[in-house]
């Protein structure tokens, strides 16, 4: 939560980082067999809401773009985070799509 209110308001590109964050976490607890089996079942019910809310981050294309784009993030963040290939591949041509259809200025004659 110190991330996302830091700057006063939360930013699109800082949501894949921090369930990123938090996934790794769980995860972490989840495999800590020492833990009361409370506390495992709790965990690996976070672990399946965390994971639901994360599977709709691929529903808008905004997520990716903002991530690409972001200064601190760009296409190094997922290099960094071990995705695969073929996602920041898709991921690459996503951002010029957009440019393409968007962005790009035209050219009168």
């Amino acid at each position: 939560t110190k991330r996302l209110s830091e700057s006063g308001r939360p930013l699109i590109a800082d949501v894949i980082p921090v369930i990123n964050t938090l996934h790794d976490c769980l995860d972490a607890l989840l495999n800590d067999f020492t833990k009361p089996t409370i506390i495992c079942a709790s965990t690996a019910k976070a672990f399946a809401i965390i994971d639901k809310y994360y599977a709709k981050t691929d529903d808008s294309k905004m997520y990716c773009l903002c991530m690409m784009l972001h200064p601190r993030y760009k296409g190094t963040y997922f290099i960094k985070a071990k995705w695969d290939i073929e996602w920041i591949d898709t991921a690459n041509e996503m951002l010029h799509k957009e440019w393409e259809e968007v962005y790009k200025p035209t050219i009168n004659p």
